[in-house]
């Protein structure tokens, strides 16, 4: 049975290859910004390798509008770097008119697949959204960590790690999501097996004697659960969401790839103090060697929690995750970029990330900061 349209590698399940005879590639406007704008980060490493095939890309008039519409947006007063898109446009990426409308599409999205179908190419995209409808549609999405993970040789390198297990930070409002396969043996003893474990936050495990997925608080002490029909060999989503108010709300979904139903747990306890530690230890937890037995195929974090449309794409499509890898790091990018004359400077990858770490507090104030009566550590 096809997990998703193309599918072709039904042993893969960490990304969904490209097609061997896809030739082209139509890249969406926040790819353009984060290739455009980073030296040597995700985006520019991804078309680097396609480059390497013999891809060509191309995008549309109404992407690269919004780009530049973006662009102008992060560097409200400061002066322009307009320079820096048109010269990457200009070396790499052939402009095309913005198609017409495209069955089941939405129109923000529709000019993009348009444009894939006519030139029989795949969509390179953050857009989770758009990356689900596309697949419903017929019409191959990708997204930059998935083009990363289908090179083998950058895949099994040293500097690949970030592949598996990336995140920026926490804030007011956060999720750590796991995409993961348990093992049998999970079921052979009753125990608890951790996915992962965050200082000031707390832990998420699977207790196979109760068949349950259950978030202990930094006491270690149960805040909620959610009963499971958890099976061996399958792959299954999770995701921990938190927001602070004047109470902190955590919310625990799980769900398997190929149901479209997903269990549900929420609990309201005193709100957080300060945003939780930025370092997560996956697959086991800090105290005792209780970790998971099984694969694991990504794992993520972020100040921000998923909507319904990126849970959806995240939970239902092999390969797909929250897009920590580039979120907001165009714009924490577009602050560090500096243009002189015909002379431009982009910053690195690590000083992006570095940028945006500091930043997300001010870059994500949470859902429900107006409920916050003090001052929250992270709030202006």
């Amino acid at each position: 049975m096809a997990r998703y349209f193309g599918d072709r590698w039904p042993e893969c399940w960490t990304h969904r290859p490209i097609p061997e005879d896809i030739k082209n590639v139509v890249l969406d406007a926040n790819v353009l910004l984060d290739a455009a704008l980073i030296s040597e980060g995700a985006g520019w490493i991804a078309l680097s390798l396609l480059a390497s095939r013999g891809i060509s890309f191309y995008t549309t008039e109404r992407a690269k509008d919004e780009a530049f519409e973006r662009l102008a947006d992060f560097r409200r007063n400061l002066s322009p770097i307009d320079l820096i898109l048109t010269n990457f446009l200009d070396a790499n990426v052939k402009v095309l008119a913005s198609g017409k409308d495209f069955a089941s599409i939405s129109q923000h999205d529709a000019h993009l697949a348009a444009l894939a179908d006519e030139l029989a190419a795949v969509v390179l995209t953050e857009d989770l959204a758009f990356v689900y409808d596309a697949n419903i549609a017929k019409i191959h999405a990708r997204t930059v960590r998935e083009i990363l993970l289908s090179d083998l040789s950058f895949a099994q390198s040293s500097d690949a790690k970030f592949l598996f297990f990336f995140g920026t930070s926490f804030g007011a409002d956060g999720h750590i999501f796991v995409k993961a396969i348990a093992d049998e043996k999970v079921f052979a003893e009753n125990r608890e097996w951790n996915l992962f474990a965050i200082r000031g936050l707390g832990r998420l495990a699977f207790d196979s004697g109760t068949a349950s997925f259950c978030f202990f608080d930094d006491q270690d002490l149960l805040l909620t659960k959610v009963d499971f029909d958890l099976r061996a060999g399958e792959s299954f989503a999770a995701v921990l969401e938190y927001a602070t108010g004047h109470r902190t709300v955590y919310t625990l979904k799980v769900s398997h790839g190929d149901d479209e139903s997903t269990s549900v747990a929420s609990v309201e306890r005193t709100a957080l103090k300060r945003p939780p530690a930025s370092e997560v230890r996956w697959l086991n937890r800090y105290d005792k060697p209780e970790g998971w037995l099984g694969s694991i195929q990504v794992g993520t974090f972020g100040p921000f929690r998923l909507n319904r449309k990126t849970w959806r794409a995240c939970r239902s499509l092999v390969g797909v995750a929250p897009s920590t890898l580039t979120a907001d790091l165009s714009f924490s990018a577009a602050i560090l970029c500096e243009v002189r004359g015909d002379m431009m400077r982009r910053p690195s990858w690590d000083n992006v990330r570095e940028l945006t770490y500091f930043g997300s507090g001010g870059f994500y104030p949470g859902s429900r900061r107006s409920e916050r009566d003090d001052k929250w550590f992270g709030d202006d």
